[in-house]
């Protein structure tokens, strides 16, 4: 018998994963006009999750509040 190991659980879809998040912050160092069309295309990220990171940048002080 082969051991596959436990199964992986699903992610939410609607939750920012950690690895986005990290990615994120990177751009925005970088950009300091980041726009969440930007982050949908460079992140590969719908856009409720474009705009739910960006709220998240805002909290921790990346981008000026809007």
């Amino acid at each position: 018998m082969i051991d596959v190991g436990e199964p992986e659980e699903e992610e939410d879809e609607d939750t920012v994963d950690a690895h986005i998040m990290e990615d994120a912050r990177e751009l925005a160092a970088r950009n300091p006009q980041l726009t969440s069309s930007y982050l949908e295309r460079r992140l590969k990220i719908g856009r409720g999750k474009a705009e739910e990171v960006m709220e998240l940048l805002e909290e921790e002080g990346f981008l000026e509040v809007r």
